[in-house]
Parts: structure tokens; C-alpha cells; sequence
């Protein structure tokens, strides 16, 4: 069994993208050129961030700090004022691309901001706008990701990822259930979200059971992050704002503990059925 799902994660995605596709790489790429030509253009299109600056307020575009969260979202606030929908479409543009070429952190930055901007939109505008767009955002951005990676870059991949190609098929093949196997990996902090998009093309995980399992496995983080800006845009500078996240970060440890269960569950399964096999024979 081992070796026949290996076999067929070298060869590509599952059997049925493969067919869907009768056996060419060409669509998916048009897809992703097609999808990142049209999000470049809407992104060019729309008014730029420096139309909301002034000399003694510049925009902080990779914030650290709490006053430079504040005086990002004080500036795309004022941006939404001016421009009303166009900012968020302009952060999910930019959302979408940066997860597709794989920008470390992109994600995370976004959420905060997300969370800072429309958590006073309306009432747990936090839940209501700023999660849905993060959880759409990465979901789509990863799909592009996986279909970039599976058209034009997995030759690329396999020979910059070699042990970790390895890990990552020898862990899928060894599970019954490639769906829970891949949502436990989507919530372990261990391994990164960026490499599990690009890879997954390499093993047999069918695209429709990638994207579920990425939406599914990114909601806990992007609720952490959300919900993390719209403390800090309630906060002073200088004051704490991760004590009120301490739920959710429990609750983010509890989900992954739940997603690890099916496959602990499989390894379990299979190493009795070893030994059972081994004690038969003696």
C-alpha cells in the first residue's frame, strides 16, 4: 500500500486531478496566470497606500511593534474612509499573492492588520469581516500555491526538499485517511504552511482534500490572529495585549491535539497488526 501511494505522489496529484487534466500540466498554470495577472492589475488599479500618508505618519510595512500596528491601522482606516470597499480589496489581493509565492509571515501580518482595521466596522467585526477574509485569503492563496507548484516548479522542489519530500510521502502513505493526516499537519505549529502547499503536489493528496483541509486548518490561527488585532487596536502602547488571546490559544492546542488523533489512532492500529502479524508467524 506504501509503495503504491509513493508511487503515485512522485507521478503527481491524486488520480482524478490528473485525469481532470488528461494528463497536462498547461491548465492549471493558465489558471494561476490568469488568476495573478487579474489580482496584479485590480492591485495596480487601486490608490495607493501614500495617499493616506503625511510627514509625520508613514506607513510600517512589516509592523513589530504595538504603536506601529497602531499607526497602521490609524492610516488604513483612514484609507477605508476615503476609499470604502477598495482596501479590503486591495489586503485580499495582496493576501492572495503573497501566500501563493510563499512570502514568510505575509499571513500572519495580515490577519493582525485585519483584525486592527475592521474589528470596529461592526460590532465583532473581528468574526465577522477580518476572519472570513484571512480564512478565504489563505485558502486561496495556498490553492494557487499548490497549482504554481504542481505545473510549473515540482522537479524544482523534489531536488530542493529532497528528506523533507520524503518525510512528508512517507507520512501520507503510511495513513488510511489523507484528509486527517494533512488537517493535523495544517495545525501543527512544526511544520510550515508554505512547505505543506508546495509538497502536496508531490504526494497523493487530492487537490479537493487540500483545499478543505486548508480551510479547515487554518481558521484557528487566523482566529488567534484576528482576534489578537483587535485587542491591540483597543489597547494603549505599552500595555499587554495577548492576555485576553489565552482562550484562543487554548483552544488553537485542542484542535490540533483533535486533528492528531485520527492518524495516532492509524499508527497505533497498524503497529498492533504488526505484531499481531509477527507473533503469528513465530
Amino acid at each position: 500500500r506504501m509503495a503504491s501511494r509513493l508511487e503515485s505522489g512522485r507521478s503527481g496529484p491524486c488520480s482524478s486531478f490528473s485525469q481532470a487534466t488528461t494528463g497536462s500540466r498547461t491548465l492549471p498554470a493558465i489558471i494561476v496566470f490568469v488568476i495573478v495577472v487579474v489580482s496584479v492589475a485590480i492591485f495596480l488599479l487601486l490608490p495607493p497606500i501614500s495617499s493616506v500618508e503625511t510627514k509625520e505618519r508613514k506607513f510600517v510595512w512589516r509592523p513589530s511593534t504595538v504603536v506601529d500596528f497602531q499607526q497602521d491601522k490609524e492610516l488604513l482606516a483612514h484609507y477605508r474612509e476615503l476609499h470604502k470597499w477598495k482596501l479590503l480589496v486591495g489586503m485580499f489581493v495582496s493576501y492572495v499573492l503573497l501566500q501563493a509565492f510563499c512570502v514568510p509571515g505575509s499571513g500572519t501580518t495580515l490577519n493582525v492588520l485585519a483584525g486592527c482595521i475592521f474589528s470596529d466596522v461592526v460590532h465583532h467585526g473581528e468574526y465577522w469581516i477580518a476572519l472570513p477574509f484571512a480564512v478565504m485569503g489563505a485558502t486561496l492563496g495556498s490553492t494557487l500555491c499548490y497549482l504554481l507548484s504542481y505545473s510549473t516548479c515540482s522537479e524544482f522542489i523534489q531536488h530542493r526538499f529532497p528528506r523533507q519530500i520524503e518525510w512528508l510521502q512517507n507520512m501520507i502513505a503510511d495513513q488510511d485517511n489523507v484528509f486527517f493526516c494533512l488537517l493535523s499537519l495544517r495545525f501543527s505549529p512544526l511544520v510550515p504552511g508554505w512547505f505543506i502547499s508546495i509538497a502536496s503536489p508531490l504526494t497523493p493528496v487530492p487537490l479537493w482534500q487540500f483545499v478543505l483541509a486548508t480551510l479547515l486548518g487554518v481558521c484557528p490561527v487566523s482566529l488567534v490572529a484576528v482576534k489578537t488585532g483587535a485587542t491591540l487596536t483597543r489597547l494603549e502602547s505599552g500595555e499587554g495585549g495577548l492576555v485576553e488571546n489565552g482562550k484562543h490559544v487554548g483552544l488553537l492546542l485542542l484542535l490540533a491535539a483533535l486533528a492528531a488523533l485520527p492518524a495516532l489512532y492509524q499508527r497505533l492500529k497498524a503497529k498492533q497488526y504488526s505484531t499481531t502479524g509477527l507473533k503469528g508467524f513465530r
